[in-house]
């Protein structure tokens, strides 16, 4: 499986325009090809991790590929159109989402109302590849275990941060 990475923050609701103003001034590298070189063009301040890393309370590290919590999130779980309908709102590019805490709540909710099969996982796991279905079956489990607990953790004056990185 391919890396990726999957990091939870938890920041004071009282910090959601820091973050929006970190989000408008992030460092961004393109590059310009020219006849006989390429010239990398920094522009911004610092990249939004960065700040994610000075500013929030708390940063969990999923504890396996982030591609599992891809699978599970954006493709098991895909017949939870309003789970799916608001992660589509809350993210703000291809990398974060802002978790504000009433989705945070209803997620979490979700989340306990509907455990996952572990039949359903694994024959998820064997439809998608997985080389040991039964053991990818227990990392979507366990995923759904870890947002469920990230979740929970935020609360009326806290609001969580979901980065993907590829």
């Amino acid at each position: 499986m391919s890396s990726s990475i999957a990091t939870f923050y938890l920041l004071r609701e009282s910090a959601r325009g820091e973050f929006a103003e970190a989000k408008r001034t992030e460092k961004k590298i393109t590059y310009k090809h020219g006849l006989f070189r390429t010239k990398e063009i920094v522009t911004g301040e610092r990249f939004l991790w960065e700040y994610l890393d000075e500013a929030a309370e708390e940063r969990i590290e999923f504890p396996h590929s982030g591609f599992v919590l891809i699978d599970y999130l954006f493709t098991f779980l895909e017949g939870a159109e309003r789970i799916q309908t608001e992660f589509a709102a809350a993210a703000i590019d291809a990398n974060y989402y802002s978790i504000p805490g009433e989705m945070a709540e209803r997620v979490a909710r979700f989340l306990e109302d509907n455990p996952p099969d572990d039949k359903a996982l694994e024959s998820f796991a064997d439809q998608h590849g997985a080389q040991s279905p039964r053991q990818h079956a227990k990392l979507l489990k366990d995923t759904h275990e870890t947002l469920r607990s990230w979740f929970r953790r935020v609360n009326g004056d806290k609001f969580g941060v979901l980065q993907l990185t590829f």
